[in-house]
């Protein structure tokens, strides 16, 4: 997860960052937890929901290039719960990164509107 988060934050900082792979890696990140640690009636809604929800998140990775340092600190947060072998401090980290996140998002939809006026 640390190579993941740190590869999302390089990718970012180069001159022409490429979305598709911000997007692959946010993914893979996210994926890494769940596939660990959800149980099997929790892995097949992640998976039912994540296509619904990948427009919105290709929406948020492309938009939100300047706020992938604050996404990959909460990053950051969950893998240092992890690390500790502290499940609570994981989930609160978590549920933190997806607030924050869907925060964000709402900003962007705001701004640009649900298609996007760019």
């Amino acid at each position: 997860m640390t190579r993941i988060n740190t590869e999302l934050v390089a990718i970012s900082r180069s001159t022409h960052p490429d979305a598709n792979q911000r997007f692959e890696n946010d993914t893979e990140f996210h994926r890494c937890y769940v596939e660990a640690g959800a149980g099997l009636r929790l892995k097949t809604l992640y998976e039912a929901v994540k296509p619904q929800a990948e427009r919105y998140i290709r929406l948020y990775i492309t938009l939100l290039t300047g706020e992938v340092r604050t996404s990959a600190g909460e990053h950051g947060a969950i893998i240092a719960a992890i690390a500790s072998g502290n499940p609570e401090r994981a989930q609160r980290a978590v549920q933190t990164n997806w607030r924050n996140a869907a925060e964000r998002l709402a900003r962007v939809i705001d701004t640009t509107g649900e298609r996007g006026s760019w």
